[in-house]
């Protein structure tokens, strides 16, 4: 069914936060598996409200929705005003393929738990599960420590389809999302996803105010546009960090994004690869386009390998529709505008990897 939910599951805690109500009922308002039923159950049009995790394992996460080993289908729900470690809406855990589709995911944060090494994201956590989540919306929702707002994936390969991410807060990376990698290679793919006024606060972090790529993982982003995110950092858009982390980013805009270091995108000590992305209006003191740090450039993007508009810092007269990335503190040494004017991207040290390849738009 469509529209809005018909029912409510309720944990029974909310702090300032859809009611004033500060019980604590429930470390989960729903679970699923293990076990072998798990995979044709599907919850369908209800709202999940009022779950508060903070236990020991496994009950320090998926304060809204908990699946473990399981691969259940959850459909036209709304996940709001839940707690956790980690995971406040919802964690899908140690396998199975759970699929969430129209789901909205909103008002869910993390807290402190009795598992000391949790960290929690607010929306939702991924960790050795492939999820499919189609057509869900992540709304505001908040981390704690050094976890992202929305959503964390973690030794996995799920597949992030059509969702929106808005609003969501995190400390010190990821303001929408952060991806990691350890024994287990980690490739999720996005397509089609818009990230919108998603911030990361800690001028101290590694950034990304709206997804952070991190400890190795290998993320495909394909026709997703980042509009007016923020870091204190690095990467207003997309911080990628870490040697072995490489961002692939096809057919994706960067708008009015915002960052000291790399307004768009900032790749410290990782890689980036680029395939006719737009990087349009972003601000940042080193590189409001790209930043770049650590590593080796050689054989990384060259003026012909990019298209340009003329901009108002450039000699030409920018076209009416044009929208400048702002200009780096520093003109000299870097190869990206062929007129007076501070650099769109900036390389500090002969920098780590970024491939702009034909057709990327640098304005």
């Amino acid at each position: 069914m469509g529209g809005e939910p018909f029912g409510m599951l309720e944990g029974g805690y909310a702090e300032n936060c859809c009611a004033d109500n500060k019980t604590y009922d429930a470390y989960h308002v729903v679970t699923a598996g293990p076990g072998p039923g798990a995979p044709g159950a599907v919850l369908d049009g209800v709202t999940i409200r009022g779950g508060y995790a903070d236990g020991a394992s496994p009950h320090q996460a998926g304060g809204g929705l908990l699946t473990n080993d399981s691969s259940p289908t959850i459909r036209h729900c709304i996940i709001e005003c839940n707690a956790a470690g980690n995971g406040g809406g919802v964690a899908a855990f140690y396998g199975g393929a759970p699929t969430l589709a129209h789901c909205t995911i909103r008002y869910n944060w993390a807290v402190p738990s009795q598992k000391p090494s949790t960290s929690g994201t607010g929306g939702m956590s991924i960790y050795l599960s492939d999820a499919f989540v189609t057509d869900c919306t992540f709304y505001q929702n908040t981390a704690l420590g050094d976890q992202p707002g929305a959503l964390q994936v973690g030794q996995c390969n799920p597949v992030i389809t059509r969702c929106t991410f808005e609003e969501n807060e995190a400390t010190t990376k990821g303001g929408a999302a952060a991806i990691w990698a350890g024994a287990v290679a980690t490739s999720p793919l996005f397509t089609g996803c818009t990230f919108t006024q998603n911030r990361v606060l800690n001028t101290g972090g590694v950034g990304g105010g709206a997804v952070c790529v991190n400890i190795g993982s290998t993320p495909m982003f394909r026709d997703c546009t980042f509009t007016g995110n923020e870091a204190a950092s690095y990467g207003g858009g997309v911080a990628v960090t870490g040697s072995a982390s490489h961002a692939k980013l096809v057919q994706c805009s960067f708008i009015g994004n915002t960052a000291p270091s790399g307004g768009g995108l900032s790749v410290a000590s990782g890689h980036a690869t680029a395939v006719n992305c737009r990087f349009l209006g972003n601000q940042g003191l080193y590189g409001g386009g790209v930043f770049v740090q650590g590593g080796s450039r050689t054989g990384s993007a060259t003026r012909s390998d990019m298209m340009h508009l003329p901009c108002a810092h450039h000699a030409r007269p920018p076209p009416p529709d044009a929208r400048c990335n702002s200009p780096s503190a520093y003109a000299a040494g870097t190869p990206y505008l062929d007129a007076p004017g501070a650099p769109a991207v900036y390389s500090f040290v002969p920098a780590g990897t970024v491939k702009l390849r034909p057709y990327s738009l640098l304005a």
